[in-house]
Parts: C-alpha cells; sequence; structure tokens
C-alpha cells in the first residue's frame, strides 16, 4: 500500500511514504525526525508508526562507529534508546486498546 504524504505537511518535500510491511523499505516523511514526531503524528496508524521507528533502528541508519545514532533520510541523528521507547509506548497502545491515531 502507498500513501501520498498530506500535501499541507510535505511543503518542499517530494518522496512519498511506501509501506511494504517491511521496515527496510519504508521511507521516513521529512518532517517526522524524532521518535515524540511519530508518535503524535495522527496521520499514520499504529502499524505504520511502528513500521517507521522499526526501519529507524534497522542497520541501513546505522551511524559508522556510533551504534547508539541512527542517521535518517533527512539528516537528523536519533538515539536508538528513544526509538526503542516509542517502540515501547506503541507497544503499550495496543495493550491498552486505545488506536493511537
Amino acid at each position: 500500500m502507498t500513501e501520498q504524504i498530506d500535501p499541507a505537511r510535505q511543503a518542499g518535500a517530494s518522496n512519498t511514504t511506501t509501506w511494504s510491511g517491511a521496515a527496510a523499505d519504508v521511507r521516513t516523511p521529512p518532517f517526522l525526525a524524532h521518535p515524540k514526531d511519530v508518535l503524535d503524528d495522527a496521520a499514520h496508524s499504529v502499524e505504520q508508526k511502528r513500521l517507521i521507528l522499526a526501519s529507524w533502528l534497522s542497520d541501513r541508519h546505522a551511524v559508522p562507529d556510533a551504534p547508539r545514532w541512527r542517521e535518517l533520510e533527512n539528516g537528523a541523528f536519533v538515539d536508538a534508546h528513544e526509538i526503542e521507547q516509542a517502540l515501547r509506548i506503541l507497544d503499550d497502545i495496543e495493550a491498552s486498546g486505545r488506536n493511537g491515531h
């Protein structure tokens, strides 16, 4: 399933978000630069948020010689521990029955 980024939020961005089910194939929307941004984004489902965060943890985003850090497509650096914490928050949302979006 492919979704277009909301044009109002896309200002100056040219990429789309691709959801394939495989974390390595997820392209991060340019307006997301921190796990909190992902958690707070009402445009994405819990599953989509999980895919985005999991993709950030992948080796594809690993910073050489700095395993705790990930560099996103938009140039932002994110602490892997914060990504893991955001994934745990999504687990809690699902466990409590809230839909999170």
